[in-house]
């Protein structure tokens, strides 16, 4: 057998142009020589620096690991050095020390930086994910725990909880679950699932692909957590701090999938073993940890209230903060304000329509009251919303007796950080609701004034969401920049102006609102536990409901009649998390003052069920049932209507459910789990299973 022969690629730099073969005689070869061309020489040999081992060595060696460049799955990762300062820093993230070579005191070399979580290039915030995944690189068993637990450390925990408890939420609880199995779990399978809910939010393939796979992974260590906490319920209850922390983390699991009736249930499990950690004074429990599941706890009972707005649904977690303080950062700015409409005993008036049951005096006397309290609040955040108190002037000196003083799409604020958005927009939410009330039942004052003061503010309300929409939802992840500070729709869990825009859409004096935030908040999806595609099938019904039962008798709504006048509704979720129910009432006459009459009457007239899944339009599937003339007069849409219905009494019976129920919680979880996103769902509705 012949030899193999090799082409070399030593010879002078003219052969190798010429492509015929070089004799390789220096310093001119003498091919070139032959054929009277001027040899160009050879190219230069190639350095390749070899240092001795060192301790500098080895740091140095241990700071660029496979781990840095590699995710797990074999393929590299590597940022290019113009983004590599905007792209490799997490969320509230430092470099931990100073650059590599750097000299510390006395001259003795410092040691490098640690290394930094790295993102997609494209922009999606995974830790560590190849730039343009192949679905053959799926990582084995051992690298999807890595790389969930680096999501949760580096992004998951950073987005949830603010910066000053991070010691207690990311350092303290990492430690313990070195040693506690279904802690260990619970941060794996929520660092899991929120890289799943990312990468099924993509439009491409190979993401939504592998971010199936990355659910399904998530739910089976989530079982696995719930598993190990059921068979050592007893031992956990004796640190109550680390159980409370560890449901908290499960009820966010179940934020990322959505489900309403599972994440209530671990907020409900978490209040009561934080109940009992707080009364229990033999516990040395430092303040730090009580401080951080305190607010925690507090965000996420008002997640899961708006969500299900019924009497005795918010959690009373008690409040650490008092009114007077100064708000540091956005999640102080949101929680100062629902603890201001806490304290005041008013919000089940404020987050729905449905007629007080409470003396029209005694609520009035809490209206005013939170009213002054929210001045105060504008008074002292001033500094950091600038926004509040200029735009408001401006547009009430332009009147509201013209929708054009009003343009639809809203004009956004410029510029404003997104993270005073959802506290700018609540803020003018509340302030419109209390004079939306004050319309209702406080007879004294000048309806007319006090209808046109709240559409300012609703529209304010609803400014702020267009800037928001504007800078989330107009951002183009393969092509633009991504900062690390903001967090994409889909985590935005506790930070949704869902249902916020909800209810601004029922108070809408014009229809152009009322398509509008429809619109946006078809075009936003979920959030959370938040479904937009449902609360804009809501609204659209809403809207016909007026067109059928408005008083004023006009085939065409131009503009919708005075608070009193209105149609109002209520949306309740299903608690087998399948669906939801939403009543409609119309008003009575006598609710325009044609006859003194002490207090509003409502009459139901409809009834919708909307299903998650989609129709072809990409909108909530919907069954209306009408009632006739004789059944919508036989009972008045109340309070207590609505609680006997079969759906809030099922919530009424889960509200009473304390401790930690494994076949309780598994089947909650079961009931509301999907694996496809609503919006990825096959036409006829279905679905793939897992086991």
């Amino acid at each position: 057998m012949s030899e193999i022969k090799r082409r070399t690629r030593t010879g002078c730099l003219t052969c190798r142009a010429r492509r015929v073969k070089c004799d390789e005689r220096k310093p001119a070869c003498n091919r070139c020589a032959i054929a009277n061309v001027e040899c160009a020489g050879y190219a230069p040999r190639r350095h390749i620096e070899v240092r001795a081992p060192s301790l500098r060595g080895a740091s140095h060696s241990q700071q660029n690991s496979p781990a840095d460049d590699h995710d797990g799955t074999g393929d590299e990762f590597r940022v290019s050095p113009q983004n590599q300062s905007s792209q490799s820093l997490g969320a509230g993230s430092t470099p931990s020390g100073p650059p590599s070579g750097a000299s510390g005191p006395s001259g003795i070399p410092a040691h490098p930086a640690l290394p930094r979580p790295q993102f997609r290039v494209d922009g999606l915030p995974l830790i560590g994910l190849p730039s343009n995944p192949r679905m053959s690189l799926r990582p084995c068993a051992a690298a999807r725990e890595v790389l969930s637990y680096h999501q949760f450390f580096f992004r998951t925990v950073v987005m949830l909880f603010p910066a000053d408890r991070l010691p207690f939420w990311r350092d303290r609880l990492c430690e313990e679950a070195l040693i506690i199995e279904y802690a260990q779990r619970g941060i794996l399978a929520l660092g899991c699932m929120h890289r799943a809910s990312l990468m099924t939010a993509m439009l491409g393939e190979n993401d939504q692909n592998r971010g199936l796979d990355t659910k399904v992974i998530a739910v089976q260590g989530y079982t696995r957590a719930l598993q190990e906490l059921s068979g050592c319920l007893d031992e956990a209850e004796k640190s109550l701090d680390i159980l409370t922390a560890v449901l908290v983390f499960m009820a966010y699991f179940e934020c990322f999938a959505g489900n309403i009736p599972a994440a209530y249930g671990h907020v409900r499990t978490a209040h009561y073993y934080f109940t009992a950690l707080r009364s229990n004074t033999s516990l040395r429990v430092d303040d730090l940890a009580l401080e951080s599941l305190e607010t925690t706890l507090q965000t996420l009972a008002w997640t899961c209230y708006m969500a299900v707005p019924l009497p005795n649904m918010l959690l009373s977690i008690g409040h650490t903060m008092p009114t007077s303080h100064i708000a540091s950062n956005a999640f102080d700015l949101q929680r100062s304000l629902l603890q201001l409409l806490a304290d005041s005993g008013a919000h089940d008036e404020m987050w729905n329509l449905t007629p007080t049951r409470q003396d029209p005096a005694v609520l009035l006397e809490k209206v005013y009251r939170l009213q002054r309290d929210l001045r105060e609040w504008r008074d002292v955040h001033g500094h950091l919303h600038p926004s509040l108190e200029l735009d408001t002037a401006s547009l009430a000196s332009l009147g509201s007796s013209e929708e054009s003083h009003f343009p639809i799409p809203p004009s956004p604020f410029l510029p404003l950080p997104l993270h005073l958005c959802l506290s700018g927009a609540m803020f003018n939410f509340l302030t419109a609701r209390i004079l939306w009330t004050l319309c209702l039942y406080d007879k004294s004052q000048d309806v007319k004034k006090l209808e046109s003061e709240a559409y300012i503010h609703f529209y304010q309300t609803i400014r702020f969401a267009a800037t928001h929409a504007m800078n989330t939802h107009s951002r183009t992840l393969p092509t633009a920049v991504y900062s690390t500070d903001v967090p994409v729709s889909g985590e935005e869990m506790d930070h949704s102006f869902l249902p916020i825009l909800y209810i601004a859409g029922q108070c809408s004096p014009w229809p152009s609102w009322l398509r509008w935030i429809a619109q946006l908040m078809q075009q936003t999806g979920e959030q959370g536990l938040f479904n937009g595609y449902v609360l804009s099938a809501s609204l659209k019904v809403l809207h016909k409901m007026e067109l059928s039962h408005n008083l004023l008798s006009t085939d065409r709504i131009e503009r919708y009649p005075s608070p009193a006048l209105r149609i109002i509704s209520m949306l309740i979720p299903e608690t087998s998390a399948q669906g939801f129910m939403c009543y409609y009432a119309k008003p009575s006459r006598f609710n325009s003052g044609w006859i003194n009459r002490e207090t509003l009457t409502y009459y139901p007239i409809a009834q919708a069920r909307f299903s998650p899944e989609l129709d072809d339009n990409s909108a909530a599937k919907r069954e209306i049932d009408i009632y006739d003339e004789q059944r919508s007069m036989e009972e008045q849409f109340t309070w207590e209507w609505i609680t006997n219905r079969p759906i809030a009494s099922s919530w009424k019976s889960r509200s009473s459910q304390a401790r930690f129920n494994f076949d309780d919680i598994l089947r909650d979880h079961m009931n509301g789990s999907r694996l496809l996103p609503i919006h990825q769902r096959t036409p006829g509705g279905s679905e793939v299973g897992y086991q």
